[in-house]
């Protein structure tokens, strides 16, 4: 058996995986994001690459989030259909698929428009853009829009989804802060790598989700409208 074929049963090994440190890096997101790529830049000169070394974080985060989707499911479709459903569409949609997608888009626009035009920076093999870096990039960015949007704003519903103009500010912020906080941190990801330039680009869609969010305050309500599509009924 080949070596990469090895050290990919390896990654997949429970044994193997650094849980430590994968609850390391979710705390550090929160409290000090910029130390957990610092970090990722010291493991580069150990391993040279920016993604990570095992499936540890991807592990414990899709079990948090269906821990969080039994609860949904409990609040707002409390039958072993709805169980399910919500379980999988929460975790390889929400979490798989937008996520492949996310990555990949990230990718090709980091490849296209971020990369030095630096013809030693271009053809060296320790500046290549990875994608399952941008993957990574992409998780670390979800996870605390995940803690704010499927954990807290759970609780928060029977607030957030009153009709008056406090519970409209207060739920429509929340989701304000998290798409906020997904960009920033998706900046901070790809500003760390020596061959992109121009990074700062990719925090322009904040100022896009502000007028959202002031048009929303008319009297759009996002919790609502997310539970509504989530589950067909409002919350």
């Amino acid at each position: 058996m080949s070596r990469s074929f090895r050290n990919g049963f390896r990654l997949l090994k429970l044994s193997q995986m650094d849980f430590e440190r994968a609850w390391w890096d979710m705390a550090n997101l929160f409290r000090a994001p910029r130390r957990v790529y610092r970090s990722i830049t010291l493991r580069k000169q150990n391993i040279n690459r920016y993604g990570r070394e095992d499936f540890s974080f991807i592990v414990l985060f899709s079990c948090m989030i269906v821990i969080s989707a039994l609860l949904w499911a409990l609040f707002y479709m409390n039958t072993p259909k709805g169980y399910v459903t919500t379980i999988t569409f929460m975790l390889f949609v929400d979490f798989g698929a937008v996520g492949v997608i996310m990555a990949t888009m990230y990718y090709f626009i980091a490849k296209r428009f971020l990369m030095k035009s630096n013809d030693t920076i271009l053809s060296s093999t320790d500046y290549q853009l990875e994608w399952n870096y941008c993957f990574d990039v992409h998780c670390n960015s979800f996870f605390p829009s995940f803690v704010l949007l499927y954990v807290i704003q759970l609780f928060l519903l029977p607030v957030i989804t009153r009709d008056n103009f406090i519970s409209l500010f207060m739920g429509n912020t929340l989701y304000l802060v998290a798409l906020c906080y997904y960009s920033y941190l998706t900046f901070i990801g790809y500003q760390i790598l020596p061959f992109l330039k121009n990074t700062h680009a990719l925090l322009l869609p904040i100022p896009m989700f502000f007028i959202m969010w002031a048009l929303s305050l008319l009297g759009f309500n996002v919790p609502k409208h997310v539970v509504d599509v989530y589950f067909g009924k409002s919350a």
